[in-house]
């Protein structure tokens, strides 16, 4: 969950809540974000689809989806929204839990796609951020969503050597909790 964060005021509205998939650990804390904020819009991504590009702009900010093979298979995890979008200069890339099949298919279709911040699909799951895509996509800092002794294992040792191995700065919710990156 990214909320923007402005110390000069208390956030009590969003023009936005983005979800990638319908996997409660994806969508599960919407009804508390409405229930808290006044939500203006909830997208999902299927919404994308009906925009050209895959592109929804929200007050001058452009999100674009990614993932544009959503019918290409019948799991979850390959339609999960993939959203990148530039706020002050930063390249912000949300993988949600698309696998390294769909990170092949958007370097194929996207090959100069970059990002300076990359929040880490599949939260570090060895499903996920194939070398491929870090070589390509260059990220500084990785963000993994994981709980803390998750019965998953996330992140997978598998992962963070990738990550590593690129000099990617990594930033974890198991370690720091909620993490906040100003620009």
């Amino acid at each position: 969950c990214l909320i923007p964060y402005f110390e000069s005021r208390k956030i009590t509205s969003l023009d936005a809540v983005i979800l990638t998939h319908d996997d409660f650990d994806h969508c599960g804390a919407r009804e508390s974000l409405e229930m808290h904020f006044s939500v203006k819009n909830v997208y999902w991504q299927t919404d994308f689809l009906k925009h050209k590009n895959q592109i929804i702009n929200i007050n001058g900010l452009e999100i674009q989806n990614l993932n544009t093979y959503v019918n290409d298979s019948s799991e979850d995890n390959d339609k999960s929204g993939v959203y990148a979008f530039t706020i002050h200069k930063k390249k912000i890339l949300i993988m949600g839990d698309a696998p390294k099949a769909v990170e092949k298919k958007i370097l194929i279709s996207h090959p100069n796609e970059k990002a300076d911040i990359l929040k880490v699909g599949h939260h570090g799951s060895n499903t996920s951020t194939s070398e491929e895509f870090i070589r390509a996509v260059e990220p500084e800092v990785a963000i993994i969503s994981c709980g803390t002794n998750n019965s998953y294992g996330h992140p997978h040792k598998e992962t963070l050597n990738t990550l590593n191995k690129y000099n990617v700065k990594i930033r974890r919710t198991d370690k720091e909790g909620s993490i906040m990156i100003r620009l």
